[in-house]
């Protein structure tokens, strides 16, 4: 296992391009892809911290699983590559075959083996196999970078969730009279503030009213949380990264590279502090002291509310904030959530807070609903034929991207993150 990340203050300062940054705090280590040249030691240890974590879980899960115990792991990662053969003498797989030869295994007697495509599946209605019920479980889906009004896709940032899009969704959940609870599936590493702020303000008064469990998926982390801890329950996978309780503000110096590029600016003023976003000028002593006391008092406000709602000290969440990421499994000992499991578990929890009997069957229900193609073009929310092409060139290029790197490691050239292309 292994973790790393990308620095490009070296590019920024060659381009003459200035951050003028702060951070809350050592541990929001975002902020060093364009402070520093290298990782800070407390993110380091952030990283070192995850490792440790994700590392028991695995070898916990090697040995319930695959009978193998952490020595015979470590020694199996030392010869690292392995032959199909090789990996079933290891343990690692079970048996080796050709997709006719597992076919027919699984065939057994039959004429025919009947298999369903991942779109088919997708399209069967649950109520056709019995599991429709009088109440219902809405689901709704909360993914990607939060920022903006209405969600979209952008061709840089990728699937952004936009926060009039993602209200207008739990409200309509909220007004269904059918819908006993609501299940809100985060899978996000943060974003605006302002657009979390909003987010999470209407996921507490639609609490008040009716249950919301949140499923964290992958990622609930910054404004990830953000959106989520004012919930009835919290709910994460083990290995979810959650917390990072933290926060960065900040305008880049821009001259430098106009300079390079032969551009200047002109400007007039009427009232103090004017340009003090201006891209052309670094913060004054004065402007700066203001920009970071006012980003402490907002940051403040946010700290003093989780501990409100997670029933916790300032000091007790201040501990774990500063930028500090966990996993699903320290953020249950930590406090910050309140169950480990995935979306059944918090369907569970949100059956039990609605007073719904266990074995009683419930009908889940999705937002946003599903659009087709056509439905994108005619317009809707997303932007109409603006979304759509987002979309198709954000697929394209991420594909694209994807395609080629898989052609070099194909011929033992690379090794890329999944994470870096998507």
């Amino acid at each position: 296992m292994g973790a790393g990340s990308q620095h490009v203050k070296n590019t920024l300062d060659k381009l003459g391009i200035k951050p003028n940054i702060h951070q809350i705090r050592e541990y929001k280590s975002a902020a060093e892809m364009v402070t520093l040249a290298e990782s800070s030691p407390e993110a380091r240890e952030n990283k070192e911290w995850l490792l440790a974590e994700n590392w028991s879980m695995m070898m916990q899960a090697f040995k319930e699983d695959r009978g193998l115990t952490e020595e015979k792991i470590v020694e199996l990662m030392n010869l690292a590559l392995f032959t199909a053969p090789e990996a079933k003498a290891a343990g690692l797989v079970d048996s080796v075959l050709y997709w006719d030869e597992l076919e027919s295994m699984l065939k057994g007697k039959e004429k025919d083996l009947r298999t369903v495509s991942q779109s088919t599946y997708a399209d069967v209605k649950p109520e056709k196999l019995g599991l429709k019920g009088s109440k219902k479980i809405a689901v709704v889906h909360a993914y990607g970078m939060i920022g903006g009004r209405k969600s979209k896709v952008d061709p840089v940032f990728g699937v952004m969730m936009g926060h009039e899009s993602v209200i207008a969704d739990l409200r309509r959940a909220q007004k269904d009279k059918d819908v006993a609870a609501i299940v809100f599936r985060v899978d996000s590493r943060g974003g605006e503030s302002l657009a979390s702020d909003l987010i999470g303000h209407e996921v507490e008064l639609i609490s008040k009213e009716k249950p919301v469990v949140v499923s964290m998926v992958d990622v609930a982390a910054s404004g990830g949380y953000y959106i989520a801890y004012e919930a009835s329950k919290l709910v994460a996978d083990p290995m979810t990264i959650t917390g990072s309780i933290g926060s960065i503000s900040m305008k880049f110096n821009m001259k430098g590279l106009y300079d390079k590029l032969g551009i200047t600016n002109d400007f007039v003023e009427k009232g103090p502090n004017a340009l003090l976003y201006s891209d052309y000028f670094d913060f004054t002593p004065e402007q700066r002291k203001r920009f970071e006391e006012n980003h402490w008092a907002g940051f403040d406000m946010w700290l003093r509310d989780v501990a409100a709602h997670r029933k916790m000290t300032y000091e007790q969440v201040t501990s774990l904030a500063l930028g500090r990421v966990w996993t699903g499994r320290q953020a249950k000992a930590n406090g910050l959530i309140d169950e480990l499991g995935g979306l059944d578990k918090a369907i569970e929890v949100a059956k039990d807070l609605a007073k719904i009997p266990v074995d009683q069957k419930v009908t889940v229900v999705h937002f946003p609903k599903k659009r087709g193609l056509l439905q994108m073009l005619l317009g809707g929310e997303g932007g109409g034929m603006s979304a759509a092409a987002n979309w198709v060139i954000y697929r394209y290029v991420r594909d694209d991207v994807a395609e080629t790197w898989s052609t070099l490691n194909a011929r033992n050239l690379y090794m890329l993150d999944e994470a870096a292309v998507k």
